[in-house]
């Protein structure tokens, strides 16, 4: 797992994921009146931490997948990521009581059919569920809520009323994909003598490839020694070591990029709504503090920019190798100056898995052929209307030449470095 930096009160959590298996569960026998019944996953390819007004929460990120529903049978398919987790509910029942409920956190694994004990916390049986490549994690319904929602508070992160599954499911998803490795780990290192972990190489950045680091004295001859030496020399030594960090990160497959990551506040911030009663209608007056026209222009402006230099990801808009940078900061830096409020908008450059940045940018270009597929059949539709036509076609024609630096973006991707 690894953390990227979004902007000054988000955090993502990132799990490394492995390739896409085919996830099942099957609650069909159970279902008691389809008309009155419910299931959904919800799938956590990362965790999300949010502060608002100075309390921490947890989110996922990841898609909702509702089925079953007034068709049956209930029974989810799907691909999803391996070491990605999933949140099942399944509630089933008349129109007044319920007659069962079940809530499971899940952690994909490549272990095929299985059957898994859920508690049915309705009546306080245990059911069987037929589950493929599904580890169970946590039965949600066979735990103190009251005690779990205490370690979540414990853990400096707040529950909130309405998404208290979501919060304290989230939590369990951090806990147990990160804290919990970090133990496996220990334990495999104790009983490996001569393995040497990354975690281990790059902890306390000791001995890099033969370049000797410094590390924290505890002779007072040492300390001496240390505090002769001039800055010079000093500055010499972390540069190499930076150096040599870098070559362990490419070495394990990781790249470099820069992400755009903004939270761009309403130009209707600080405005008030008048009611003319007489009319029936409302009268917006905007603040005085802002140039509604200027920030408006703006933000077009930024968001074409964006488009034709970046593409988009789960984590913010990743900038291309190619990205006209001066542009790109000059529309930021007139932003932010214009809003007037807390920075809204950053450039910050984090670390990724190659597989995951093509994996996503895969995505992204799909997304735009879907748009060139739609481009070309309104084409088609309002081919009577000039003015529409030259329109869609101007746009076609930059959705085209967006494609081609993809997927060029594509092949520096895969290329060697």
């Amino acid at each position: 797992m690894f953390v990227t930096e979004q902007n000054g009160n988000k955090k993502v959590y990132e799990f490394l994921l492995g390739d896409y298996l085919v996830v099942e569960i099957d609650v069909d026998e159970y279902v008691w009146n389809p008309k009155t019944s419910e299931a959904w996953v919800r799938i956590y390819n990362a965790v999300s931490e949010t502060e608002f007004k100075g309390k921490r929460y947890l989110w996922n990120v990841g898609p909702k997948h509702y089925f079953g529903g007034k068709r049956i049978p209930y029974v989810y398919r799907g691909n999803i990521r391996e070491g990605a987790y999933v949140l099942f509910k399944f509630y089933t029942g008349s129109w007044k009581n319920p007659h069962r409920r079940f809530l499971a956190l899940f952690r994909v694994a490549n272990v095929g059919d299985n059957t898994v004990e859920l508690v049915n916390d309705v009546r306080g049986e245990k059911c069987n569920i037929s589950v493929k490549n599904l580890v169970l994690v946590k039965d949600l319904n066979d735990v103190d809520w009251t005690q779990l929602k205490n370690e979540v508070l414990n853990a400096g992160y707040e529950v909130s009323s309405k998404y208290e599954v979501t919060n304290v499911a989230s939590y369990l998803v951090l806990k147990y994909a990160f804290l919990q490795p970090k133990t496996e780990e220990k334990e495999e290192k104790d009983a490996s003598s001569d393995e040497v972990s990354e975690e281990e190489a790059l902890a306390g950045w000791e001995e890099v490839s033969g370049v000797p680091v410094m590390e924290e004295e505890t002779k007072e001859e040492e300390k001496v020694e240390e505090e002769e030496k001039t800055e010079e020399e000093k500055e010499e030594r972390v540069k190499v070591t930076e150096e040599e960090i870098e070559k362990i990160v490419m070495k394990h497959g990781l790249m470099k990029v820069k992400i755009v990551v903004f939270n761009l506040p309403s130009e209707y911030k600080g405005s008030r709504v008048q009611f003319d009663m007489t009319n029936r209608h409302a009268i917006i007056r905007f603040s005085d503090e802002i140039d509604i026209t200027k920030i408006r222009t703006l933000r077009r402006a930024f968001y074409r920019i964006l488009n034709e230099m970046a593409w988009k990801s789960l984590v913010g808009w990743v900038l291309m190798r190619d990205a006209n940078m001066a542009r790109l900061n000059e529309v930021i830096k007139a932003l932010n100056e214009e809003l007037k409020t807390e920075r809204a908008i950053y450039i910050v450059e984090s670390y990724f898995p190659r597989k995951v940045l093509e994996e996503w940018l895969a995505d992204y270009i799909v997304e735009v052929k879907m748009r060139i597929d739609e481009i070309k059949q309104k084409i088609e539709e309002k081919a009577e209307e000039l003015k529409t036509v030259r329109r869609l076609k101007s746009e076609l024609k930059k959705m085209e030449e967006l494609l081609k630096r993809l997927e060029n973006e594509m092949r520096l991707l895969q290329s060697p470095q």
